[in-house]
């Protein structure tokens, strides 16, 4: 009972004294928010700057990591007994559970820019490893162990450590066994039931899931002819966006080569491999190297970005970013 009225207690103090006593057991960086009826219950814990946690959320292991910019929604439990560690720039979606089933192997490891949508069960009864840059659709269900029934009397059951490779994207509601791999920049179809390892760059669909296309014949070989193409496609969606929601009009020119941007009120932006003789007041996407080009760049090479801070090229990124184009901020 006095043990219930203590937590009771620690979930809802204010922020200030919560920061306070965290301080007090392990390092805790600047600007972290928890919310109300939400605790770090570990004696070993290193929070980074910026961090966000969400009302009614629990974290729960001996060893707690949490890099810079880490957002945990409202109402998510994540729990490993050994370690719990995720990395810069990665988000947890509300409702989400993380652990079950318990054991002295439990470990949780979610890389940088990893996107966790809502709704979704991770189970980290055996090491759970999620890499930099996977996207986990809503309603994921995934599994290191599998039983129910009596397996003295026959019935089968899995343990078996799951890991999720760089850049592998699981769209909403995909069901993983025990012991599989998902290989780097592969994808899973929504509804598929993975009980077999995946090949890297491959698209495996159905249940059980199976891979349709690899390689080449599923990630296009991007000619400048189809560069052009989808950045006219992205600049026009940015046009619209910038009517509806700024109140500007633009305009769009493309050439074989290029596709540019210019708003009413004489912004401009340019998609271009040829960074040479860059005009005035120009934002450059390019994949030319971003440390020899002065003013403001995207640079799709290096996925890095360098620009002044305007609503409109922020505007521009979040679109890119629906594209599927993620950048690292360079000052």
């Amino acid at each position: 009972m006095i043990a219930f009225f203590k937590k009771l207690v620690l979930d809802f103090l204010p922020l200030p004294l919560k920061i306070y006593l965290l301080r007090r057991k392990g390092t805790v960086g600047s600007n972290v928010r928890i919310g109300s009826g939400s605790w770090i219950y570990s004696d070993d814990f290193v929070i980074g700057n910026n961090v966000s946690i969400g009302k009614n959320s629990k974290l729960i292991s001996a060893k707690v990591r949490l890099g810079n910019d880490v957002m945990i929604a409202e109402n998510v439990l994540i729990q490993a007994v050994k370690s719990l560690e995720i990395q810069d720039e990665s988000q947890i979606g509300k409702n989400t559970t993380i652990g079950g089933g318990q054991t002295h192997e439990s470990t949780l490891f979610i890389g940088k820019k990893v996107h966790v949508y809502q709704d979704c069960f991770l189970n980290t009864t055996l090491p759970l490893t999620i890499e930099d840059g996977v996207g986990i659709g809503g309603g994921t269900y995934i599994f290191t162990h599998g039983s129910w029934q009596n397996a003295y009397e026959g019935f089968p059951y899995g343990f078996g450590a799951v890991t999720i490779k760089k850049n592998a994207w699981l769209p909403w509601r995909v069901f993983v066994m025990p012991g599989v791999t998902i290989g780097e920049e592969a994808t899973i179809g929504s509804n598929a039931l993975v009980g077999k390892d995946i090949p890297p760059r491959s698209f495996a669909v159905g249940i059980p899931a199976k891979v349709i296309k690899q390689g080449n014949e599923y990630i296009k070989e991007m000619t400048l002819t189809d560069k052009v193409k989808l950045f006219k496609e992205i600049f026009e969606r940015f046009s619209g966006h910038l009517n509806f929601f700024r109140k500007i009009s633009s305009e769009i020119h493309s050439t074989e080569s290029s596709v540019e941007l210019i708003t009413s009120d004489n912004r401009r932006y340019l998609f271009t491999l040829n960074s040479e003789g860059l005009p005035e007041n120009t934002t450059l996407i390019t994949e030319a190297d971003i440390h020899r080009i002065p003013g403001n760049i995207f640079d799709l090479r290096g996925k890095v970005s360098r620009y002044e801070a305007h609503v409109y090229t922020d505007d521009l990124r979040d679109i890119m970013t629906n594209f599927g184009i993620r950048f690292d901020r360079q000052s």
